[in-house]
């Protein structure tokens, strides 16, 4: 209820008995439902529900009566999250692909049976596959394997990266799972995710400036200048040197 200083009352419902898939910590998983909570926010596990016509939108809006379990609540606006699955409309016909969709690719990110057709991302079969954040490193480790496939140099292999996911709770709250670690500091998820939901980020991988336009050009306090690229690449480095100790 406590969102951005209105009164609202949210109810979020999950069909699993946890928050977030099971690649995550339970800890991680136990921290964003509490932060959640303290927000006043209704949380449902273990629950299906069922609301005709959100199967074909996103939202619904308008006043409906919902049946949760044996709950029957009422709502005026209601979001569908359930995730997305890999559209293999376009080659399901043509290459091997899982029960997932996701076509099937070795270590070098080759469809299988062919040296010169790559995949990566939602529609590769590789163990973690489904997260913006996996799909940058896929990118990454291909175009660099394409240059040394250019060189005539042998490719390398690619190593599945360890769960790791932000997950901003509100504006000020948080909580992240990085290289094999839980870190439920709220200011280190803040920092890195809920300024702007890493949109800076990919305006700058676009080499594109932010929008003009008032209604689309953030505020100016959540643009990133050199000093803080810096300071983002300082807590990774952090991070990942106390996780290294951490393992020794």
């Amino acid at each position: 209820r406590r969102v951005h200083g209105k009164d609202k009352s949210v109810t979020l419902v999950n069909r699993s008995k946890m928050l977030l898939n099971d690649s995550l910590f339970p800890s991680m998983r136990k921290s964003v439902q509490s932060k959640l909570e303290s927000m006043d926010v209704n949380v449902i596990l273990d629950v299906n529900v069922n609301v005709d016509g959100l199967n074909e939108v996103n939202y619904l809006h308008g006043q409906r009566t919902v049946h949760i379990g044996d709950i029957q609540m009422e709502f005026d606006l209601i979001y569908y999250s359930g995730g997305s699955t890999a559209n293999s409309s376009t080659y399901k016909d043509n290459f091997k692909i899982n029960d997932k969709g996701r076509l099937k690719v070795n270590a070098f990110f080759q469809v299988d049976g062919f040296t010169n057709i790559f995949a990566i991302g939602d529609c590769a079969e590789m163990g973690d596959s489904g997260l913006g954040y996996t799909a940058c490193l896929h990118a990454d480790h291909l175009a660099s394997n394409l240059c040394r496939l250019v060189d005539d140099k042998p490719l390398s292999a690619y190593v599945v990266a360890l769960p790791s996911m932000v997950v901003p709770v509100g504006p000020t709250k948080g909580a992240l799972q990085f290289n094999g670690m839980f870190i439920g500091w709220d200011f280190i998820s803040v920092k890195f995710k809920s300024q702007d939901l890493f949109s800076h980020r990919f305006w700058k991988e676009m080499k594109q400036a932010f929008p003009s336009d008032d209604d689309k050009h953030p505020p100016k306090s959540m643009k990133k200048d050199a000093d803080e690229e810096n300071i983002d690449k300082e807590w990774i480095n952090k991070l990942s040197n106390l996780q290294s100790n951490i393992s020794t």
